[in-house]
């Protein structure tokens, strides 16, 4: 599966994701948005799987919500979500993020994958952390080392910035297949990232990175845009050296 990220602050909320469809082994068939948002309420919604042709089955979530509300939408989630038809026989795993009357800023996370460590989420509405990353894990140390951690932004700044810095971190690690099932294609969170930030006052949307080199028809390759540094000697270093010198001279000149 692709990649999703849940943050929590007092005065707000956000969700990421990245933006690849893809086939069994890997490769890209289309960029799709993989964040439905509601147009009336503080609610949103991000999916992590394969294919997106069920991501207008989430849009109904949001549609849902505008409609009775987001404390009731929560709560027919954690009664019901196991008798939604939003689920049609495919494995998903998705995030909502809300802000609630009656509880503030909260995410949850919602899936049906019997394979997934904790057992007692399945089908079930389960508050996340404040931090909740899907599709690699990290210790938080690393967070805090690699000064994605803590957020001392606003939502929307971080998810530039950090957010961006946590999902680039997240594609380049290979995934592992889930319990029971063969190793594919380890590379599947690329396209864009879209971030959703949720307040009191309603849900902004935004693309917040563009992976441009990966492309349809191809498998993602995190390390496309990564520049390697040929190895030189030291006759060649030293060259080099002379090169730019007699450069600088001549712009001084």
């Amino acid at each position: 599966m692709s990649a999703f990220v849940a943050v929590k602050m007092p005065t707000a909320c956000q969700l990421l994701a990245d933006g690849a469809e893809y086939l069994a082994d890997g490769t890209i068939i289309s960029f799709p948005r993989k964040i439905a948002v509601s147009k009336e309420v503080p609610f949103a919604v991000a999916v992590r799987a394969r294919h997106v042709d069920v991501l207008p089955n989430f849009g109904r979530i949001c549609d849902a919500a505008d409609d009775i509300g987001v404390d009731p939408m929560l709560d027919l989630l954690a009664n019901e979500a196991a008798d939604l038809e939003v689920w049609e026989n495919r494995v998903v795993d998705l995030m909502i993020a809300a802000w609630s009357p009656t509880k503030g800023a909260c995410t949850f996370r919602i899936h049906n994958c019997p394979t997934l460590s904790d057992a007692k989420s399945f089908k079930a509405l389960n508050p996340l952390p404040d931090l909740s990353a899907c599709g690699t894990v990290f210790e938080p140390a690393t967070l805090f080392l690699s000064g994605i951690l803590p957020i001392k932004t606003s939502l929307q700044a971080w998810a530039r910035d950090g957010g961006v810095r946590l999902m680039d971190m997240m594609r380049r690690i290979p995934g592992e297949p889930p319990p029971g099932q063969p190793a594919g294609y380890p590379y599947l969170i690329g396209g864009h990232v879209d971030a959703a930030t949720v307040t009191a006052d309603g849900v902004v949307i935004e693309r917040v990175k563009t992976w441009h080199q990966d492309k349809v028809g191809e498998k993602i390759d995190p390390f496309a845009d990564s520049k390697v540094v040929p190895f030189q000697s030291r006759h060649q270093r030293r060259a080099a050296e002379r090169q730019a010198k007699k450069e600088v001279r001549a712009a001084r000149a």
